[in-house]
């Protein structure tokens, strides 16, 4: 009886091992950043930056778009930028806000157009912004 016992024990506690490993595995990402630029006369020289992160950053820059990259690089973290994370809701939305001006921000509903182009839609005056991808990293 004790023999019987014993051997519905080690079965027993050996298919529960089996049942209980982990399979791990890892998924390889690039983090990339992405550079828009505004489509659009009122928008053109308007810049959309989404670093690794995923932070957005927003400015108005009239320098030569090859340099607007490393512009960013060495000042997305300035207080006169702005500066946004998106939001998952029902509606995916971007509001974007200066550290130096907290309370003016810019709310933005959010949609991916293609896959180079993302819209902005104002929730202040409903004006639609697309930006149009110049250069990933």
């Amino acid at each position: 009886m004790k023999v019987l016992q014993v051997l519905f024990l080690t079965g027993f506690l050996s298919i529960n091992g089996f049942s209980q490993e982990k399979i791990e595995t890892v998924k390889i990402a690039k983090n990339e950043s992405f550079l828009f630029r505004g489509q659009g006369q009122e928008i053109n020289n308007g810049y959309l930056y989404v670093d690794q992160q995923g932070y957005f950053y927003f400015v108005v820059l009239t320098i030569s778009q090859s340099d607007v990259f490393k512009w960013f690089e060495q000042r997305k973290d300035s207080q006169n930028v702005y500066k946004g994370i998106l939001q998952n809701g029902q509606y995916k939305t971007l509001t974007l806000v200066r550290e130096n001006e907290p309370g003016e921000q810019m709310v933005f509903y959010f949609e991916k157009k293609e896959k180079d182009i993302i819209e902005l839609i104002s929730l202040d005056d409903g004006k639609i912004y697309d930006f149009k991808q110049i250069l990933s990293n």
